[in-house]
Order: C-alpha cells, then structure tokens, then sequence
C-alpha cells in the first residue's frame, strides 16, 4: 500500500515533509549519498497516520504544513521546506546518531534541509516505538529549526528520546526553560513562518 497523503496545514508555505517510502539524500555534513530505507511499516496506513498525527499535534500552532507529500523542493529550499527520512539504522544510513540525526538551523542556513530518524533502532530498544518514532521525528526537525537540546526538562521534546520511556505521551510538548525558549525558535524570524494559533489549543482542520 502506498503511503497515506496526510497534510496538517496544506495552505502553509513551509513544509515539514515526513517521508516514510525511502529516499536518497545526495549530501548530508560533507558525506552521502546516504539512502534511507523505507520506514518498515510504510504500508500501514494507522501506524503511519498515528506518527503523522502526533507530530503534527505538537506543531499545529505554527504556520506550518506537516506532511507525508513530497513537496518536491528539494534540500536546499530554505525557509520553504525541510525533510526527515523515516527508517532503517545508523549504521544503514551512515550519517551518524542513535536514534536521528540532523544538522542545527538547517531549514534556513546553508547546511541541507534533510534529517534522519533510525525507525529500525527506535523499534529494536522501546516497546512504546510509535510514540517514539513520532518524538524523534520531532525532536530532529526542531534541531533544524534552530533549536539545542534541554537539559533534565520533563517532557520536553528537546530533551532526547533516550529519556522518552519517562514520559508518557501527553506530557510532551515544547518548553520555554533552561534557557530556551522553544516557541519563540521555532516560530522566529529564521524560519519565517511564525504562530498560526496563538493560544495554541487549536488544532487545524486539516489534521483533525
């Protein structure tokens, strides 16, 4: 089965482009071509929506479209579009991390606009892998949208899926703390796309 096309804000500019059928990055931190394999469960459309649909929920109140479809932009379309390969391992891809991988401020600097997420890897060591694969997605993104990591703050989605089996989903979400301030990086001049829901209890129509 073919992988469900699911958008969360489909009139938004900027795209967050979740890609579970494999691809190939040309150059990723001075190495590549790296492939990633097909997310291992791409043709399950309920575990591929379910991944799709939390990661959207936490980034539904900026003006941003998460989505399985290809935007076909490219990796150096700053500000436009950013992807993160969905499968396999690290010791697959070679691009190094445990769990993902991804390379800061990339969605408007020069570096490329790709990231990894190691599904096989995050699968093998939680029994709560969904959830997971979901926060890692999150987690490299939010990397490419300039965001460092926290340190010791619960729930936050920067703090690394290592902790992940801490929380139990619900309790994610993004922080201002430690010195961060997640909403502010994220939704900032950088990535241009700014808030969409102020309040942020909103979720959009498009992915409810």
């Amino acid at each position: 089965m073919p992988v469900p096309s699911l958008s969360s804000r489909s009139s938004a500019t900027a795209k967050l482009y979740l890609c579970f059928d494999g691809r190939v990055t040309a150059s990723f931190s001075g190495g590549g071509p790296y492939t990633s394999p097909a997310y291992g469960d791409a043709g399950d459309s309920d575990k591929v929506t379910a991944i799709w649909r939390m990661v959207a929920n936490w980034y539904r109140i900026f003006n941003l479209d998460v989505t399985t479809v290809d935007p076909a932009a490219g990796d150096d379309n700053d500000n436009i579009s950013t992807t993160v390969a969905i499968g396999g391992t690290s010791a697959g891809v070679g691009a190094g991390g445990a769990y993902g991988t991804s390379l800061n401020g990339s969605f408007y600097n020069i570096s490329k606009n790709a990231a990894f997420v190691y599904s096989d890897s995050i699968e093998a060591n939680f029994s709560d892998a969904l959830e997971l694969i979901a926060v890692a997605i999150a987690h490299e993104a939010g990397h490419g949208f300039g965001l460092q990591h926290h340190t010791s703050v619960s729930g936050s989605i920067m703090e690394g899926v290592n902790a992940a089996t801490l929380f139990g989903y619900g309790t994610w979400g993004w922080r201002n703390a430690g010195g961060q301030d997640d909403f502010a990086v994220i939704g900032g001049a950088n990535n241009a796309f700014y808030y969409a829901d102020p309040d942020g209890t909103l979720f959009h129509p498009d992915a409810s």
